[in-house]
């Protein structure tokens, strides 16, 4: 084998088990957010679309609806948890439009006050949508859909939203055509 192509498989490796064991550890010793004011999260929403336009070229990332309220919450934390779920989006709709065609990859995301003053945050993608199997265990430690995938992201996120006193929910959106797409929702009181 080429030597060069062997040491980027072992380098894939070694970042593959990087992000394991992080995930491990971070899901094994709990979360403790230390929140701070924010005075808006556009600027935090725009960095996370920045990060994923880099990591997932060829998505588009749209930020619409972005009220501009204070909220109290670990930057880092929400951060890693957005990335996530907008990172899941852009690989979900690369993938359909890698096997479909169609419209371009399109992660969409966007913010409201609830009904109970929470910020609210959808994310949504135009990929090709979960199994209902799936969904049912998509919050669940190791559960992946992915090859190669940790089963770790989705928990994490969990995680992360709950030590904050919020909820996610992750459901199908119908779309028109075979595309139907993701919804996934984070509400932080």
């Amino acid at each position: 084998p080429d030597l060069f192509a062997l040491a980027d498989q072992v380098h894939l490796g070694i970042k593959t088990l990087d992000r394991i064991i992080a995930n491990c550890l971070q899901f094994s010793r709990g979360i403790e957010p230390k929140k701070e004011p924010v005075p808006s999260l556009l600027p935090v929403i725009e960095s996370v679309a920045a990060m994923v336009r880099i990591k997932a070229e060829g998505v588009k990332i749209e930020i619409a609806d972005f009220p501009a309220v204070p909220v109290c919450l670990d930057t880092y934390l929400f951060k890693q948890a957005l990335c996530n779920l907008v990172l899941n989006g852009a690989e979900a709709a690369i993938d359909r439009a890698a096997v479909s065609g169609g419209d371009e990859p399109l992660v969409r995301i966007s913010c409201r006050i609830d009904d109970r003053g929470g910020i609210e945050i959808e994310v949504l993608d135009n990929g090709s949508g979960i199994s209902a199997s799936a969904l049912k265990e998509i919050f669940e430690p190791f559960f992946t859909t992915k090859q190669g995938g940790t089963g770790l992201g989705m928990a994490v996120v969990h995680s992360i939203v709950s030590a904050h006193g919020g909820t996610v929910t992750v459901e199908n959106r119908a779309l028109a055509g075979p595309v139907s797409g993701v919804r996934a929702v984070m509400v932080i009181p």
